[in-house]
């Protein structure tokens, strides 16, 4: 078999996967031939990524990379007539896509910046088969070398599954933080121009802190949270704390377009809210912000979330153009 054969052929196999997974939860025997599949070929890991990434945001196609135009690929009507039609169209074209977009980002060595507005989500596949997920009003820029795969979180949210390559660290910079990672699923979060927020769901990563030419450094494990910047005083401040699997599973819960609020106060989750849209939720009176909410909700819909706090509680909601009002 050709070389070129054989990458389609691992992208067909990739494609499959993704929809398998998606049609339901894997038997046992069946979660275990896809970890075999994914251990068997270092292009697997990359080929399942990009799949992934494209049969999740298929109808954001534009976001994937610079030059693939999904108008003259597919039309978004002819995908989404059904679920089903959704899964051969992705099964017919996730090869062609991954191509454009490995093309599109190509080893050029130079820094490129990827970003996204308010309330919008994107995804982007690297050359070397990591993928990058922006969040809400994110910006990254990149800068692959021979030795060194950079990132610098400017502004934002953003998560990033690594492809392993022992030769060339993926090193995330923010502010004062550095992750380190090899082959890892992690996000990183800029809080403030001082603090940042780590979150590793998969592999080990080594997290730095420098200031006044003072270093920390700290391996974190999976599933443990770090918080990383730099003080009032100036003083580094670099802590870790384990986490439960399903606190990350809640944290990212945005990657689906979902907010997870678990006792939250109507006060943060409004703030919450802000960060995916223009219309403002609105809680002058204290004792309102105080509130607790918990559930799932969608992070376009704020005017929803309103209502149904507003029927949980008792409360009056006035929607506006630009904001909507919660009070007693």
């Amino acid at each position: 078999m050709t070389r070129g054969k054989q990458s389609k052929k691992i992208d067909q196999e990739a494609a499959q996967w993704v929809v398998r997974q998606d049609s339901g939860a894997l038997s046992d025997d069946a979660i275990q031939s896809f970890d075999a599949w994914m251990a068997a070929d270092a292009r697997h890991r990359g080929a399942y990524y990009r799949a992934r990434a494209i049969f999740l945001h298929y109808d954001r196609a534009a976001a994937l990379g610079p030059d693939f135009n999904p108008e003259s690929f597919v039309r978004k009507s002819q995908l989404f007539s059904s679920q089903s039609s959704r899964r051969r169209a992705f099964l017919g074209g996730a090869a062609a896509a991954s191509i454009a977009i490995a093309l599109g980002l190509g080893f050029n060595f130079r820094t490129v910046r990827y970003e996204t507005k308010v309330g919008e989500l994107r995804t982007i596949v690297l050359s070397d088969g990591s993928v990058v997920t922006l969040n809400t009003a994110s910006s990254v820029e990149v800068n692959y070398s021979q030795d060194r795969r950079n990132i610098r979180l400017v502004e934002g949210e953003v998560f990033f599954d690594v492809a392993k390559d022992a030769n060339r660290p993926f090193i995330v910079m923010a502010d004062a933080t550095e992750v380190h990672a090899i082959g890892t699923s992690s996000l990183v979060r800029a809080v403030d121009r001082m603090l940042s927020h780590v979150l590793v769901r998969h592999g080990v990563v080594d997290v730095s802190c420098s200031a006044a030419g003072q270093k920390q450094s700290i391996r974190v494990p999976e599933n443990t949270k770090v918080v990383s910047g730099i003080d009032a005083s100036g003083e580094i401040s670099l802590n870790g704390e384990a986490i439960a699997a399903d606190e990350i599973d809640q944290a990212l819960i945005w990657r689906e377009g979902m907010i997870s609020l678990d006792n939250t106060s109507l006060r943060d989750a409004a703030s919450e809210f802000g960060r995916y849209s223009d219309v403002r939720i609105v809680i002058d009176d204290p004792s309102v912000a105080a509130l607790l909410v918990t559930g799932m909700f969608s992070v376009h819909n704020p005017e929803d979330f309103a209502n149904a706090v507003g029927s949980s509680f008792g409360l009056k909601v006035e929607a506006g153009s630009r904001e909507v009002t919660i009070k007693r």
